[in-house]
């Protein structure tokens, strides 16, 4: 993770875990695994969301940049290559969205 990802998500959890909803879920006997999952990130969530579709369109321009001036990684590997056997976790996630095989900036976070 980038620290901008980190800064922020340590920021809004600080800020969360004071608001009076979390007070009152500890009053009523929320365990701390609930109030973590249904009431603090719930509302981290929203803006690394913000975030990272910022960051998306940051790498995308750069990618696209890159791509004209010529000097962009090229992805296409040859059907040989380890990462396309259907053994590898690779295999799936490339097969259920095949935008990410030729797509540098997803790689470059």
């Amino acid at each position: 993770m980038t620290p901008s990802y980190v800064r922020l998500t340590r920021s809004q959890v600080l800020s969360v875990k004071e608001m009076d909803y979390i007070t009152a879920a500890r009053v009523i006997g929320s365990s701390d695994r609930r109030i973590l999952f249904y009431h603090i990130l719930h509302n981290v969530f929203p803006p690394l969301m913000i975030l990272m579709t910022i960051n998306l369109g940051s790498a995308i321009l750069a990618e696209a940049s890159l791509s004209f001036l010529g000097s962009a990684s090229n992805l296409r590997m040859p059907p040989g290559d380890p990462c396309f056997r259907k053994d590898t976790r690779i295999f799936f996630c490339i097969r259920l969205c095949p935008f990410l095989r030729d797509s540098a900036s997803f790689w470059s976070f």
